[in-house]
């Protein structure tokens, strides 16, 4: 049914609990889930090996290290055995609705790009993710006391196994602006982007930013996957999606047929006043 794919953090400490807690909860969504856990950080072959998941220890990497974004998805595609893949942050844990939402969208298209906001809360530790009264207590407790992200946290793109194989470009993984260009793209190829938000639950648990302590590198790297997106006009998100998913269907966003024309008229307004803070009558 579904294979998902992600590239986790070394399972060390904290992060070793939530990143279970996560692959657990993503082979749980459906008898026939797969999970790909990429790359050799400390304990992510250990942790496919105890979980029973598929470790793909290699992966391509810039001079720094940091691996290619594109490259995991393309491999991702050509392994997967089921036909539909998910790409996911180690961080987030999934339910079974995320399957449903799946079956609602195929009845109706043939290629779609499906996300989502996440609530964020804070697990410290493991859930016992085989018993279904522990998985729908947790996701009781998200919908009730969770914090809902912004529109710009995309942590999860569920679509057509070879949608988007060789069509990525070399984007850095842990660095802003690709998941951006994702939402841009599918829109640019007339692919529906749908705002699952109401029907698939999806949990971040929260963690500390330890990508912040590589300062400018983090920053350097950013700005590499800022100059493939190739404008700013291209930084979509959650809010551009074309539809919603609602439980009696998908519904199209009214007016998103505009949103290129809004972004272009916001970039010349943001000229105009960046201008007139220039100008010597400002100054006065």
């Amino acid at each position: 049914m579904i294979t998902f794919f992600a590239i986790p953090k070394p399972f060390v400490g904290h992060e070793a609990i939530i990143q279970t807690n996560a692959a657990r909860s993503w082979s749980r969504t459906h008898p026939d889930a797969e999970v790909l856990l990429f790359g050799n950080e400390p304990g992510i072959r250990e942790a496919a090996l105890d979980l029973g998941l598929t470790h793909v220890p290699e992966l391509d990497r810039n001079k720094n290290g940091t691996p290619f974004l594109n490259a995991v998805f393309d491999t991702a595609q050509r392994m997967a055995r089921n036909e539909i893949v998910c790409y996911v942050n180690g961080d987030i844990i999934l339910f079974p609705d995320i399957i449903e939402a799946v079956a609602q969208v195929r009845r109706q298209h043939d290629r779609w790009l499906l996300l989502g906001r996440r609530v964020n809360m804070d697990v410290t530790e493991l859930i016992d993710m085989d018993h279904p009264d522990r998985r729908a207590e947790l996701r009781r407790t998200a919908s009730e006391i969770g914090d809902l992200a912004p529109m710009n946290c995309v942590d999860h793109f569920v679509f057509p196994k070879g949608m988007l194989l060789g069509r990525i470009p070399p984007f850095l993984v842990g660095r802003p602006f690709w998941d951006n260009w994702m939402v841009w793209n599918a829109r640019r190829m007339g692919i529906p982007v749908i705002d699952a938000t109401d029907r698939v639950t999806s949990v971040h648990q929260n963690h500390e930013r330890s990508w912040h302590i590589k300062g400018s590198l983090h920053a350097q790297e950013g700005w590499e996957n800022y100059e493939h997106i190739g404008s700013g006009l291209r930084l979509y998100s959650i809010a551009n999606a074309t539809h919603f998913l609602r439980s009696d269907g998908l519904h199209k966003r009214p007016g998103y047929q505009f949103d290129g024309a809004r972004a272009l008229l916001g970039k010349v307004w943001e000229r105009i006043i960046r201008f007139d803070l220039r100008s010597p009558s400002a100054r006065r």
